[in-house]
């Protein structure tokens, strides 16, 4: 039996109600998921109802609660307390280890209507001064009723209930076992990078779905120190930086090697919400269920990362739902009013062409200007660049096989190209998708030329296609390319020589200057 909202209740009654609430075993965790830690003398009448209904108490337990004899024996009765666990589990270098009481005991001021403390009695006693006026069954359903509550009341322990930054599940919403923080390593190790903060320690996670590394990616150790700091604090974190700087693959990487779950979504100026929360489909039954959403599953799936995908590209109004998601933990269901909250170590990462504040080059059509409301909700924005030449040409190496000197000579012309982007004499920069085409033709027998035109120059703009040739003609000697894929030196007009790998710097024989993007 619910309390109905508008109900009204004696101070006496909505004393004991707030204790009977206060006691019960759900109330660490509803308390932090729900109400952000607040105690009950905090909460609304209305709040404090929509608790007693979650959680079973209704009306007629809180009148009788509220008599002198029960009240003092169910509403003083202290808070259980729980054991420190043998092991507590790794949460990361800023956060707390697990105290020695429940995680979220109620340790704020005691509410101000609330009866002084009295030795507890036990339940067969204070039910004895209403039995005689009372019908059995009525006082069978109350018995049924008080019960859990003075189970948990005299529990010696109870096993803690751990929830930080959003809520633990007892499953994914696959069915699989939730991952779990299983231990800690080196910055540097994790990422095989060295330098300032390499000792930096990051949470591993132990999810089974946790995407396959790629061994060849190249990582910055200061971006990464920035964005594994704010997946320690719980923060969400924008990326943004040209097509082909790798804001997509760095978000895989990082769910790979931390053992994280992994989830993309990517929007266009289309995009409803609806297909990615959830929508109301017919069943066998011809009936028409709520069916939840991939965002949903992911932001209901422990530890995972969410990739939003140029995230601009959303009309305001459904952006305006990350919003408060990002704020508050909590997505909306508009078509059962269902509040689903976000599970323990879910983050999201927004990866986009721009920051935010409009598209400041005009490369990015489609794009809009996110609200402040939404930028500031994110921890930390990072820009990400292109490589610098030397290692991007490795990278290039290591993915297509392409000879280390003419992987060389491709990455100092693209550096070159990108130069002229910022420079706006062209609009669109060579992405690493686009030296990775262009590379994999060359060692698959295709000539250099060739190959650049099928790769690059053909789906340039007809303005950015006249520039690349001319470009080319001065940076890009195909026939010295072509050496040096098939295994041969090649000797320039100044006499220096490049071998196939890559033992003198390309721009001898290439004619450009050294470029770091």
């Amino acid at each position: 039996m619910t309390i109905a909202q508008g109900t009204s209740f004696t101070s006496g009654e909505r004393t004991a109600l707030k204790n009977l609430i206060s006691s019960h075993a759900d109330w660490s965790q509803y308390r932090s998921v729900v109400i952000n830690g607040r105690a009950t003398h905090e909460m609304t009448v209305p709040e404090l109802i929509d608790c007693a209904n979650q959680f079973g108490i209704d009306h007629l337990v809180c009148s009788l609660a509220a008599s002198p004899s029960s009240q003092n024996a169910i509403a003083s009765t202290p808070a259980p307390v729980a054991p420190a666990p043998a092991s507590a589990p790794a949460y990361g270098p800023h956060l707390p280890h697990l105290p020695d009481t429940a995680p979220d005991a109620d340790t704020s001021a005691p509410d101000s209507e609330a009866a002084p403390a009295a030795p507890a009695q036990d339940m067969e006693s204070i039910l004895s001064g209403v039995a005689p006026f009372m019908h059995p069954d009525m006082m069978k359903e109350l018995e049924s009723k008080l019960v859990p509550i003075f189970e948990a009341a005299s529990a010696q322990s109870v096993a803690p209930v751990i929830v930080y930054r959003g809520k633990q599940m007892d499953s994914n919403p696959d069915g699989s076992t939730p991952a779990i923080r299983s231990g800690q390593e080196r910055l540097g190790a994790l990422f095989g990078i060295r330098g300032k903060n390499a000792d930096f320690k990051c949470t591993i996670w132990s999810s089974a779905s946790a995407p396959a590394p790629d061994p060849h990616y190249q990582f910055n150790i200061q971006t990464m120190h920035i964005i594994m700091q704010c997946l320690e604090d719980g923060g969400d974190i924008w990326l943004t930086g040209h097509s082909g700087t790798g804001k997509t693959t760095l978000v895989k990487e990082i769910a790979s090697r931390t053992g994280r779950g992994f989830f993309r979504f990517s929007m266009n100026r289309q995009t409803e919400l609806s297909e990615y929360m959830g929508q109301r489909l017919p069943d066998e039954n011809m009936k028409l269920p709520f069916v939840a959403g991939a965002f949903v599953k992911a932001w209901t799936t422990q530890g995972a990362l969410i990739l939003i995908d140029e995230i601009t590209m959303l009309q305001a109004g459904n952006a305006a739902m990350f919003a408060t998601a990002l704020d508050e933990g909590v997505i909306t269901i508009p078509e059962t009013g269902e509040d689903i909250y976000k599970a323990d170590g879910v983050t999201i990462i927004a990866c986009d062409n721009t920051n935010g504040t409009g598209d400041q080059t005009g490369l990015y059509g489609g794009t809009n200007e996110a609200s402040l409301a939404l930028r500031d909700r994110f921890e930390a924005c990072l820009e990400m660049h292109y490589l610098p030449v030397a290692k991007e040409a490795k990278l290039l190496q290591d993915k297509t096989g392409l000879a280390a000197g003419a992987a060389t000579a491709l990455c100092q012309f693209a550096a070159v190209q990108r130069k002229g982007v910022r420079n706006d004499d062209m609009d669109a920069p060579i992405t690493l998708r686009r030296l990775s085409a262009w590379a994999k033709r060359i060692v698959g027998g295709i000539e250099s030329k060739l190959a650049f035109e099928v790769s690059v120059l053909n789906s340039a703009s007809p303005d950015d296609a006249l520039a690349l040739t001319g470009l080319a003609e001065l940076h890009a000697k195909h026939s010295d390319i072509d050496t040096l894929a098939a295994g041969q030196t090649v000797t320039t007009e100044s006499g220096s020589q490049t071998s196939p790998e890559g033992k003198s710097s390309a721009s001898d024989f290439a004619g450009a200057e050294t470029v770091t993007s």
